[in-house]
């Protein structure tokens, strides 16, 4: 079937019998589809658009002369963005090889004015039809990422159940006893876990975090003491190859199995990460993209190396806060505040003072509340519809703002007012709801260093940058990679310096290089 019989049929006023019957043939109708009062007023697109679905369906009947002709009819026709029209230019390039020189030189200026229309219309396809594609392509990576990477196996989770209760095998020994029966038997104490294995943002590879509560154990020595008798009571363990006790501010004997991995940390009376951890999990309870927000931007933050306390940076708690406040202010909001959950205290502990420091107390309120009455309280709860592509792009746009850059001025974030404000420290402030501490102190260097990783994500998403490169792997804290890279413009300098040869002068005279011996 030639190109030339179905335009003249078409533009007759109808495809021609031939074409119709090729159509039904093949079960293929989209030419019909088309009213005749759009076909009476664009002519020529409508006539088009029916060849290129013709083409689609029909191609191997089209020589390449007929799609050559058809490809410039198109194109004349301002129909380069129908869904049909690479897939003919594709069609036209295979067999380039059976066109004549003058056709070749069609086809090439075709696509050289194609190429110019897509570029000159990047900025309008940046703010509709790409920002779509692109959310859609990062929705698709994070689910990948979550699924595949982030999100704890079942076997994982059945570990650290063998690991507390002392059922079925571990690590591919057989566990004979409970390790929290033989702790709390040693230390006269109770066991917890807490942290992310226990507040619902464990991830993948994650170790199982533990505290003893000991009573009148209230001194860095005396946990120490503790640790030290774990240490002794577990020597003997079939599973644990090592335990390392290491002295920070809060003691923790570091548990390692026969492959030397890191798979369990305790802690003595650890009771503010006990009650942290308590409010962490009632707020991501309540809506099923925290998890998955939270998992990301924790793994984003280790990948950069911005997610360990130790080292100055970023604590897992100061990014799950940032997250809860952001998510406490969107219209409509997805987290409930602080005061919106808070029952009043009894009567002989009603002052504000007494609230903010009996943890044991808020933490019991939060969890009593949750089943009966947090959503009755909150009736806006749940009304959010935003995706959480751009729940998450939103995120990083809003700590990337001037605002939190940090120097001359920091900023103050309040979970338990929900404010902002100024603060003279030049870094941010996370000020936790249950205790009013600041949970994570910074330099201004290495806050700022922190704020650029902020800024770094946000650039990214703008130039619809992949996940993989916004998550791009280093091997040290920004401020050290900084700090290299001073050090070595410095030493480029001063090789620079060193061969340049400044001359000498004597009197009027510079001295030439004979003179000076």
């Amino acid at each position: 079937m030639g190109l030339r019989h179905v335009i003249r049929d078409s533009t007759s006023g109808e495809i021609s019998r031939r074409s119709m019957q090729c159509h039904r043939a093949r079960g293929y109708s989209s030419a019909t589809c088309v009213e005749t009062e759009s076909i009476t007023q664009q002519r020529d697109p409508a006539i088009c658009g029916m060849l290129l679905e013709l083409h689609s369906v029909c191609y191997r009947e089209f020589s390449t002369c007929d799609k050559l002709e058809l490809l410039e009819l198109c194109h004349k026709n301002k129909l380069g963005r129908h869904q049909e029209f690479a897939a003919l230019m594709i069609d036209v390039w295979k067999d380039i090889g059976t066109l004549k020189q003058h056709e070749i030189l069609v086809y090439h200026k075709i696509c050289k004015e194609v190429s110019d229309e897509l570029w000159d219309g990047r900025e309008a396809r940046s703010l509709h039809d790409s920002d779509s594609l692109y959310e859609r392509q990062f929705s698709w990576e994070l689910n990948i990422l979550h699924n595949h990477t982030l999100s704890p196996t079942l076997e994982q989770y059945r570990k650290k159940q063998d690991l507390i209760q002392g059922y079925g095998t571990l690590f591919g020994c057989v566990i004979a006893y409970s390790l929290k029966s033989t702790l709390e038997k040693a230390t006269n104490g109770t066991l917890h876990t807490f942290g992310s294995c226990e507040n619902g943002l464990w991830v993948r590879g994650s170790d199982v975090d533990m505290c003893l509560e000991i009573p009148n154990c209230n001194s860095k020595r005396h946990w120490l003491s503790k640790l030290h008798l774990i240490r002794s009571t577990l020597s003997n363990n079939s599973i644990i190859s090592n335990i390392t006790i290491i002295s920070a501010k809060v003691p923790i004997a570091k548990l390692y199995n026969r492959d030397n991995h890191n798979f369990c940390d305790i802690s003595i009376n650890n009771t503010v990460a006990l009650d942290n951890t308590r409010f962490v999990k009632a707020m991501v309870g309540l809506d099923y993209r925290v998890v998955k927000l939270a998992r990301f931007i924790k793994y984003w933050a280790t990948c950069r190396c911005i997610n360990n306390r130790s080292q100055g940076t970023l604590s897992s708690y100061t990014l799950i806060l940032q997250l809860f406040y952001f998510l406490q202010n969107r219209s409509p909001p997805i987290l409930p505040l602080y005061k919106d959950i808070e029952l009043p205290a009894p009567e002989a502990e009603a002052s504000s003072t007494m609230f903010m420091t009996d943890t044991e107390y808020v933490l019991d309120v939060i969890d009593n509340t949750i089943d009966r009455e947090i959503f009755n309280k909150c009736a806006y709860l749940g009304q959010n519809e935003e995706s959480l592509t751009q729940l998450l792009f939103d995120f990083f746009s809003f700590y990337s703002d001037e605002r939190f850059q940090g120097g001359r001025r920091g900023s103050t974030i309040d979970l338990y007012t929900n404010d902002i404000s100024e603060n003279h420290l030049g870094v941010l402030v996370m000020k936790c709801p249950i205790t009013g501490k600041n949970v994570n102190p910074f330099t201004i260097t290495m806050w700022q260093s922190i704020y650029r990783e902020f800024k770094r994500v946000d650039t990214c998403i703008k130039e619809r940058r992949p996940i993989p490169q916004i998550c791009m792997k280093v091997s040290s804290p920004p401020l050290e990679v900084e700090s290299e890279l001073q050090r070595k413009h410095a030493r480029m300098m001063r090789q620079m310096m060193l061969r340049v040869k400044v001359p000498q002068v004597k009197g009027n005279r510079v001295l030439h290089k004979q003179e000076l011996h």
